[in-house]
């Protein structure tokens, strides 16, 4: 499942983004499989990653860094998103599944970022999914 941020020949953000599309993914990370049981990407470790996405989003709004500074920061989430879903996948040996999408989510976007723009989009669909996520149960470790 592939993530376009645009309309096609538009530079309009899709408004399936921030609704189908987000909710798809986030029935990819997490899986309710009873009354309040859910199996999945645990909230931590999802958490962990949108706040390092945010982190860098607020380099450019409030530090007003340049995208020059921040892109390659953007594209060292893939290899840090990587080293999550392997421990993760040691640690919780039945949601490798899950774990696995989680990986693509963040692969495929951020593929899709090339401009400070696409970075604002991927940010929005980011939290859009996570609000899903939450909303479907959000595996707690604790």
């Amino acid at each position: 499942m592939s993530i376009v941020f645009y309309e096609q020949g538009s530079d309009l953000v899709r408004s399936e983004l921030f609704d189908k599309d987000a909710k798809q993914w986030a029935e990819r990370l997490v899986k309710p499989i009873g009354e309040r049981k859910v199996k999945g990407v645990s909230r931590h470790q999802f958490r962990r990653l949108f706040e390092e996405v945010k982190r860098l989003q607020k380099m450019l709004i409030n530090e007003k860094r340049k995208w020059a500074y921040v892109k390659p920061f953007v594209k060292m989430l893939k290899p840090k998103t990587a080293y999550t879903v392997a421990r993760a996948k040691d640690k919780e040996k039945n949601a490798g599944v899950y774990y696995d999408a989680l990986k693509d989510l963040f692969n495929e976007g951020i593929d899709g970022v090339n401009t400070e723009r696409d970075f604002r989009a991927f940010c929005d669909f980011l939290e859009a999914v996570y609000g899903y996520y939450y909303e479907l149960g959000g595996v707690n470790t604790k």
